[in-house]
């Protein structure tokens, strides 16, 4: 299964914090913007990841830029 068909199994909080994090924001920074707890952030990165199959927030945030998501 491609990665661009997994993006689709985001949901569309998940689909922010990977825009944020391709931005370059923090976690806490991320969490703020979107007025939620830092631990919801990881929670959901650790979701993200799963779903994905990326073990990092530089792999998400690169495959994010590449494939226009950071917008």
């Amino acid at each position: 299964m491609s990665r661009n068909i997994e993006l689709t199994k985001l949901t569309k909080r998940e689909t922010q914090i990977v825009q944020l994090i391709a931005q370059g924001y923090k976690r806490r920074e991320a969490a703020e913007t979107l007025g939620l707890t830092h631990s919801y952030i990881n929670s959901c990165l650790q979701r993200i990841y799963s779903k994905l199959g990326f073990s990092g927030v530089a792999k998400l945030a690169n495959y994010a830029r590449d494939n226009s998501i950071s917008n």
